[in-house]
């Protein structure tokens, strides 16, 4: 499936349609996501990080930075959340989280 779609609506309800029913956003589904975030999304920085964590938290991150309909994606976001949360604990998402919002950042320079 290409994503060539030009508003963000279509970005934000895109990215629902792939989030699994746990709240991550699966390493299966790499290619579709990368697409609709325009830009790669691989391997984390750090170490010992899974993949399906990264993608869940540039997802996530991408939403809250980038995408202006919150009434639409904010459930999904703390369905993510808890996920990460129970994953990771909240001090390590912490800092990958500043980590992820430095990359989605960069997208927009």
């Amino acid at each position: 499936m290409e994503y060539t779609m030009e508003s963000a609506e279509n970005k934000v309800h895109a990215l629902i349609a792939l989030q699994s029913f746990h709240g991550a956003w699966p390493s299966s589904a790499v290619g579709e996501i990368s697409a609709i975030l325009g830009m790669p999304v691989g391997e984390c920085p750090r170490e010992g990080v899974q993949r399906d964590v990264w993608i869940t938290l540039l997802v996530v991150r991408y939403l809250e930075l980038c995408m202006s309909e919150e009434g639409t994606w904010s459930l999904v976001v703390e369905k993510a959340r808890g996920w990460l949360g129970e994953v990771l604990g909240m001090e390590a998402l912490e800092g990958l989280e500043r980590e992820a919002a430095k990359l989605i950042q960069s997208l927009g320079q």
